[in-house]
């Protein structure tokens, strides 16, 4: 009793942290140093004061968990990428390192921590718990930050933090597609809560709140939103109602969720296009002299609506490859990159450069956007064979959460939902600590455990 006691901060200790990579993804960069020691902080905890049998146990977390055993050899393979390195000390490069190296601590120590089926969903629900608060807190905030943009008014602190390019529609983040990635696993966990829930006036505010994290999901201006999320929400909601198909009331519960959510979307959706139009030669003329990338003069041709026509308009587009033609440019590159030596022992991240000038005219470094690629590039066929098998994985695992039912189909839709928004964005696996914590989350729930 009292170790179980003493276990359940651990527990919800480790889901929360687990989050954080989300976090990340929902707010500003500047914040994300403070945020970066969290999993670091809680890795050092774990090697220092290792649950049950100590460093003997760890040792048999990390070869006995196949996601920490994976981790540990791309991480071998990375740190070897960054000798080779022309500049093994570049901040971005320790900064990966040491994300990995907190990640393959953390997937090592998970079993220890979490030793039973239902220590598991305890960190399972404070995931949940610690994403719907993040991502709903978030998604108001950015509907926010759209009702005044689509009236031309810049928020002060978001162009401080983003001096040269304004964040997108309802993302408070440059990079809106992982910004409205958070926001879609954030939906499937608010439903997963919803489910549980057995108070009517919770569940009139969850299904509010799913209302309104749609429409923030929707405006952030991503098209794998647009793809992904009708296909996982569909499966979710699925799911959850053959789980709750013999409760009483259940089909009563479900209108409600569907009513509420769509009253709220919409009355957002009517707010927020409530602002007239915006004429460019007016914009022209108020920003004459001005490079047509400042936040301004961005924000303002997004007030009409303009640029998410576009991005639309490219994913029915055959000469745009259907929206991916700058990540097939650049994975063509990537492989005319390989030579032999690179095949065999790689070349270390020099490729940054090479990226850089090639699509970015040298003003800043690129990689493939690809981290298979990228794991061929600086580690060779070893690294490479080592990324393909943990793909893998996390495809395995994904399967086997949806087959195990309740709620590990959340952890295992999650998974299904990040696969492919990480899987064209990024560099190294280290760079992607949120596919990271759902394979952690994921071999926690499916791995072999003692009775709860």
């Amino acid at each position: 009793m009292n170790e179980q006691a003493r276990s359940a901060p651990a527990e919800v200790l480790l889901g929360v942290t687990l989050a954080t990579p989300f976090l990340a993804n929902l707010i500003p960069y500047p914040l994300l140093l403070g945020l970066a020691a969290a999993p670091a902080g809680l890795g050092l905890i774990l090697v220092t004061r290792p649950p049950r049998s100590g460093l003997n146990g760890f040792a048999k977390g990390a070869l006995g968990n196949p996601v920490a055993l994976l981790l540990w050899l791309i991480l071998a393979f990375q740190f070897l990428g960054v000798l080779q390195s022309s500049d093994p000390l570049a901040p971005r490069l320790l900064r990966d390192l040491t994300a990995g190296f907190a990640l393959a601590v953390i997937a090592s120590a998970a079993p220890g921590i979490a030793p039973s089926r239902a220590a598991s969903m305890r960190v399972l629900m404070a995931f949940l718990g610690a994403l719907v608060a993040l991502a709903a807190a978030s998604s108001i905030l950015g509907l926010a930050k759209l009702f005044l943009l689509e009236r031309g008014i810049v928020l002060k602190i978001l162009q401080w933090f983003y001096p040269v390019e304004y964040p997108w529609g309802s993302s408070l983040k440059r990079d809106y597609n992982f910004f409205a990635l958070s926001i879609l696993i954030g939906m499937l966990a608010l439903t997963e809560i919803w489910f549980r829930s057995e108070r009517p006036l919770e569940r009139h505010l969850l299904s509010a709140l799913l209302g309104a994290m749609a429409v923030a999901g929707a405006y952030a201006g991503s098209r794998r939103f647009w793809l992904v999320a009708p296909l996982v929400l569909g499966a979710q909601f699925a799911f959850v109602w053959w789980r709750g198909r013999g409760q009483a009331a259940a089909s009563r519960r479900w209108l409600g969720l569907i009513a509420v959510a769509a009253i709220v979307g919409a009355g957002l959706l009517q707010l927020i296009d409530s602002a007239r139009d915006i004429d460019f030669a007016v914009l022209d003329q108020l920003f004459q002299g001005q490079s047509v990338t400042d936040p301004g003069y961005r924000s303002a041709r997004e007030a009409i609506g303009a640029d998410f026509r576009s991005r639309a308009s490219m994913l029915a587009s055959s000469s745009e490859s259907f929206g991916i033609a700058s990540r097939l440019d650049r994975w063509r590159y990537a492989l005319e990159l390989v030579d032999w030596r690179t095949l065999f022992v790689g070349a270390g991240f020099d490729y940054h450069q090479s990226f850089g000038c090639r699509f970015l005219e040298c003003q800043d470094i690129d990689y493939p956007h690809s981290a298979i690629l990228s794991s061929l590039l600086y580690g060779g066929v070893g690294a490479l064979l080592v990324s393909i098998a943990y793909v893998g994985l996390i495809l395995v695992l994904g399967f086997r959460l949806v087959r195990q039912g309740g709620a590990a189909v959340t952890a295992g839709l999650a998974l299904a939902t990040a696969f492919p928004f990480f899987m064209i964005s990024g560099d190294s696996f280290s760079s992607l600590p949120g596919l990271t914590a759902l394979a952690i989350l994921g071999s926690m729930l499916t791995g072999p455990r003692a009775a709860g």
